[in-house]
């Protein structure tokens, strides 16, 4: 069901803080990894192998109408470690976000008599963020597991070794 207040039909609630409400837009966590280039002296080609290193949970950022006590609750645990929550982001369509984050950053945007006060705030995501789609987990479900993730995995780690020992 859509907020009709603030245009976002989706939830974001903290274990400590709770829900938070007035939001106007999030982004999502992101998950990536850091690109580790490989260089081998001896192949004498030149090229650089690339491999992954640490992953990384990114950022979460949060869009909200200005809200007096929510405001100052954000903007006094922003920075601090006691900030350190499990949140949990629902989306419109179903599908659900739960990670552990810190309030990292508290921006209030510049106070204009045109237009209503706004602010941003980011959750700096510790850890690995748990996505589960509605879609993807009935999708998963009617078609045949043992393709995709048995097809992927055992070719990565092949792979791997083999261009390891050389280097």
């Amino acid at each position: 069901m859509k907020n009709l207040q603030t245009g976002y039909g989706g939830t974001l609630v903290g274990s400590i803080i709770g829900t938070i409400g007035n939001i106007v837009s999030v982004k999502p966590p992101k998950r990536s990894s850091e690109q580790l280039s490989l260089h081998c002296i001896t192949d004498g080609s030149q090229w650089a192998s690339k491999t992954l290193g640490n992953k990384d949970g990114g950022e979460c950022t949060v869009s909200c109408k200005y809200d007096q006590h929510q405001h100052s609750t954000i903007y006094n645990q922003a920075g601090e470690e006691s900030s350190r929550q499990e949140f949990t982001l629902n989306t419109p369509e179903g599908s659900t976000y739960v990670f552990e984050a810190l309030i990292a950053d508290c921006d209030p945007s510049a106070l204009e008599s045109s237009s209503p006060m706004t602010y941003d705030f980011v959750l700096a995501v510790d850890g690995e963020p748990a996505f589960t789609s509605l879609a993807v987990a009935s999708s998963s479900v009617s078609s045949s597991p043992s393709s995709s993730p048995s097809s992927s995995p055992s070719s990565t780690p092949s792979s791997s070794p083999s261009s390891s020992p050389s280097a």
